[in-house]
């Protein structure tokens, strides 16, 4: 039994690796290809179809929702091949299917009813601006009634630990709808095709996803049910699942439509640049955070509070280092860098960037937990608080953003996102028993030090600097990354991770490289 587990275990440190090793790619290739063609793309299509294009891209994300089911495939599944119980998660998987088939037919009526409403809703665009975006509504409203069904893909991939095909498909789709929306700016194709490209991307890796699921799982369809209980169960661990995710996808996606209510597109196109860096800031904590679950839940069923609470400090440093390192630079040459990105027009967008990475640092660093409420079935009080939150903050931004425009959508996204991180504090110290006051102690007192320290220093570098274009921009970053580094190895990091770093550069030496093989 001990070896199984020490297997399983060493297993799913590969699979970590791997996974993650291939998330920083993709995300690298996505940086790299927005850094280049997002400019482009608003000098080829003007600002205003560069607002109805991030309106089109935010309904996407708005609309596909898995009501919480992936995490109870990823759960049931996991169980259910612990216990080789295999007809049991082909009955399973069979009837979340019925589920979503059903889910789907729903959004279908949806869509269709919300396009003959489209002016009323969208109050704050012109006549023309409606016609185009009906066009684009169309093509996203036909790709989420595709790729609906096919949510639960990623449940069961990640159910059997095959972290690096799931990862490698996030690559794909990046660098694939990059690549077609780079040529439709070539072609000058208009913003139709734009979207159009990221659809036929998404659609692409969707039929991947489903070829690993038959190639590289045992799971198969059974659409007889004959546990009639299964509905219940799913549907009993689901829903608060549903309102939390909901509830957190509201809050990121409904802005820019707010915005376009209130303000118009000129204030979506000033937002829109913030959640792109925001999303970057996701991608990076992400790119290992949604490897854990697996293993939270072993630690969780062997009731080891103390092993958990070392793994969402282990994990929590290693974000918040990074995270900072992000943070400190976009505090200190941040307006330097939106301006040489996208103009002189999208200064505004530098306050909405910082507004929204500061919460964004504190949840994405505390993920550890949010995965030991899921593991331990405390959905119902995180969908209380995020359902919460989010109510307040879509009030808020929608007040705000009458006055403020794109900044008043930030100072709303920022203080939802503080609601949030005080709440789920509170359950993971009082449901889950995790020490919250050691883990802060531990992840961000000694890190603050190179983060503070870093933007203090930074920022009176760059203004003294000034703006004097690209070559000087890149000099900063290089110093403001050295400078952090330094502070980070003096003040911050421990023995272990010291050692950690030592042995990864050394790794890339050439003589220890050969001296390695040699051995």
């Amino acid at each position: 039994m001990e070896n199984n587990k020490a297997k399983t275990e060493q297993h799913a440190r590969k699979q970590i690796k791997r996974g993650a090793a291939i998330s920083y790619v993709a995300l690298l290739v996505n940086i790299a290809f927005t850094l280049f063609y997002y400019p482009w793309m608003v000098q080829k299509i003007g600002q205003t179809n560069y607002g109805l294009y991030s309106l089109a891209i935010s309904l996407i994300s708005l609309f596909i929702f898995d009501f919480g089911l992936s995490t109870a495939v990823s759960r049931f599944i996991a169980k259910y091949v612990a216990e080789n119980k295999q007809a049991s998660a082909d009955e399973f998987i069979g009837a979340v299917y019925k589920i979503y088939f059903a889910i789907d037919l729903f959004l279908t009526i949806v869509l269709v009813i919300l396009y003959f409403f489209l002016d009323r809703i969208y109050t704050g665009l012109t006549p023309d601006e409606l016609i185009v975006f009906r066009h684009l509504y169309i093509i996203v409203a036909g790709f989420i009634m595709v790729s609906y069904p096919a949510t639960p893909l990623n449940g069961i991939i990640s159910a059997y630990e095959k972290f690096a095909p799931l990862k490698t498909c996030e690559l794909i789709n990046r660098f694939l709808s990059a690549v077609l929306v780079v040529i439709a700016l070539l072609l000058n194709m208009g913003v139709e095709a734009l979207v159009f490209a990221y659809v036929f991307a998404g659609i692409t890796v969707i039929i991947i996803k489903i070829i690993i699921v038959i190639k590289q799982t045992p799971i198969r369809l059974s659409f007889r049910t004959e546990n009639q209980g299964i509905f219940r169960s799913i549907w009993s661990f689901s829903l608060w699942t549903l309102i939390s995710a909901l509830a957190g996808r509201l809050m990121t996606n409904a802005i820019p439509s707010i915005l376009a209510m209130t303000s118009g597109s000129t204030a979506v196109a000033l937002y829109s640049p913030a959640t792109a860096i925001e999303s970057y800031y996701f991608g990076v904590a992400n790119a290992i955070n949604g490897l854990f679950l697996p293993m939270v839940s072993r630690i969780i069923a062997d009731k080891r509070d103390d092993k958990l609470l070392k793994l969402m400090t282990k994990v929590g440093r290693y974000q918040t280092a990074i995270l900072g390192l992000l943070l400190a630079g976009l505090f200190c040459i941040g307006d330097d860098f939106i301006i040489n990105w996208m103009g002189v027009n999208f200064r505004p967008s530098y306050y909405c960037i910082i507004l929204l990475c500061i919460p964004s640092f504190f949840i994405f660093s505390q993920q550890i937990g949010d995965m030991a409420i899921i593991a331990e079935g405390h959905v119902k009080e995180q969908a209380v608080l995020y359902a919460a939150a989010t109510a307040f903050g879509l009030g808020l931004c929608y007040y705000l953003s009458k006055s403020f425009g794109a900044i008043g959508g930030a100072v709303s996204y920022c203080l939802t996102g503080a609601l949030r991180i005080t709440g789920s504090n509170l359950i993971y110290h009082k449901k889950i028993g995790i020490n919250i006051q050691q883990f802060y102690k531990d992840c961000y007192i000694r890190m603050s030090i190179p983060i503070l320290a870093t933007c203090a220093a930074g920022r009176v570098f760059s203004t003294m600097i000034g703006d004097r274009g690209v070559l000087w921009l890149i000099i900063k970053i290089a110093a403001i990354a050295i400078l952090y580094a330094v502070l980070l190895w003096l003040f911050a990091l421990n023995k272990e991770e010291k050692r950690t770093v030592t042995q990864l550069i050394g790794r890339y030496l050439p003589g220890r490289r050969k001296k390695t093989e040699e051995e």
